[in-house]
C-alpha cells in the first residue's frame, strides 16, 4: 500500500513504528518496478507506458519504485535482524492467460486511460494506445516482469 503513499510512505512508517512494542516485528512487502518492466514491446509503447507511470507518480502520489526503499527504511528506523527476499510478482511470458489478459487490461483502462497523460507518442490517441498495448502484451515473445520485495525487521528494545 505504500505504493500508492510516495509522499506520505516515511510518515506512515513513523506512524506504524509508534504503535509497535520494542521487540516487536514489522514485515513490509510491496512492488518494485510496478507496471515498468517489458521487453518485446514497441519502442512508443513502452515511452506512453512510463510515461503513464511518471503521470501517476506525479498525480495520484504513486511510486513505482518504493520496494527497493523498504530496506533503508527499516534501517533508518534502527530495526534489527533486517532480512530481505525478493520473488516475481509479474512473472510473464510466453502465452498469455486468462487472468493476465483481464487484469492488465483493467490497467490500461483504468490506471492509464484515467492517468492524465497525453499519449502523445500516439497523436494523443488513447484507444490507439490501448489497441497497441493489448496487441503486443497478448504477443508470446512479450517478457514481462514485477518484483515484490518483502523486508522483515525486529525493533529495537
Amino acid at each position: 500500500m505504500l505504493e500508492y503513499h510516495r509522499s506520505r510512505s516515511v510518515d506512515i512508517l513513523q506512524t506504524i513504528n509508534g504503535l509497535l512494542k520494542p521487540g516487536g516485528i514489522i514485515c513490509l512487502i510491496d512492488l518494485d518496478y510496478n507496471c515498468m518492466t517489458h521487453y518485446g514491446i514497441p519502442k512508443r509503447l513502452e515511452s506512453a507506458l512510463l510515461g503513464t507511470i511518471a503521470k501517476l507518480a506525479d498525480k495520484a502520489d504513486f511510486d513505482p519504485f518504493v520496494g527497493r526503499k523498504l530496506y533503508t527504511y527499516l534501517y533508518d528506523l534502527d530495526y534489527r535482524e533486517i532480512t530481505v527476499e525478493i520473488f516475481p510478482h509479474h512473472l510473464i511470458y510466453g502465452e498469455l492467460s486468462e487472468i493476465d489478459a483481464f487484469n492488465w487490461t483493467k490497467k490500461i483502462e483504468v490506471a492509464a486511460k484515467n492517468s492524465g497523460y497525453d499519449f502523445a507518442e500516439y497523436g494523443g490517441d488513447y484507444d490507439a494506445f490501448r489497441k497497441e498495448f493489448l496487441e503486443s502484451f497478448a504477443d508470446p515473445r512479450r517478457f514481462t516482469y514485477s518484483p515484490v520485495i518483502c523486508c522483515r525487521g525486529k525493533k529495537p528494545a
